[in-house]
């Protein structure tokens, strides 16, 4: 009777049944082929276009997100990491980036690896020598380059070059004084009544 006003019965949360070991080892060393896999993109990657083999390493871990369709991996998250500071190398991470899925593709072909997130950090022992950011008036106009000490540095314009033989000629020629008039600007006052008038 009193089972049927809810009187002791079990309201513990239901618990799902846990995962078979099968599908468990499964995931695992599918996780272990796919890191494998990356690291051999970054790699090649790296050897194929002259940079160091321990200039850039990789973690790779699951996003938990669902399995894609067609047989495609689970998504995952591949951290790429700086471990040796080069500035030049900086502004190349994009088409690094892009450069590394495409390797992956090339050595995992048929799966889909669109899904894959991809981030950057750099390793506290990489050996980077800016310590500090530089003042906030340097991020204007054309003081954005900094030297290798991550001081600002002003840029000159493409066209200050040092003066030449021909520039130091001219300043002697300007100390001449004219024989010409100076200049007059603006309009000039014409009185047309001065004009001679046209004789028939």
């Amino acid at each position: 009777m009193l089972k049927k006003f809810g009187f002791g019965r079990d309201t513990s949360p239901v618990k799902a049944a846990p995962a078979p070991a099968t599908d468990l080892v499964a995931t695992a060393q599918q996780l272990r082929k796919h890191r494998e896999m990356v690291r051999v993109a970054v790699k090649g990657t790296l050897n194929q276009h002259g940079m160091g083999a321990t200039w850039v390493g990789c973690e790779v871990n699951p996003l938990h997100l669902q399995p894609q369709p067609g047989g495609a991996a689970d998504a995952m998250l591949i951290r790429l990491i700086i471990q040796v500071w080069r500035e030049d190398l900086l502004r190349y991470l994009p088409a690094l980036q892009k450069k590394i899925l495409a390797s992956l593709d090339a050595v995992e072909p048929g799966i889909d690896h669109s899904h894959h997130r991809v981030s950057w950090e750099f390793a506290p022992d990489c050996g980077c020598t800016v310590l500090d950011l530089p003042p906030a008036a340097s991020w204007s106009g054309n003081r954005g380059a900094s030297d290798k000490t991550g001081a600002p540095m002003t840029v000159k314009r493409r066209f200050d070059l040092p003066p030449s033989d021909f520039d130091q000629a001219r300043d002697e020629r300007d100390d001449i004084p004219s024989t010409f008039a100076a200049t007059q600007t603006g309009f000039l006052n014409t009185d047309l009544s001065a004009l001679p008038k046209n004789r028939k």
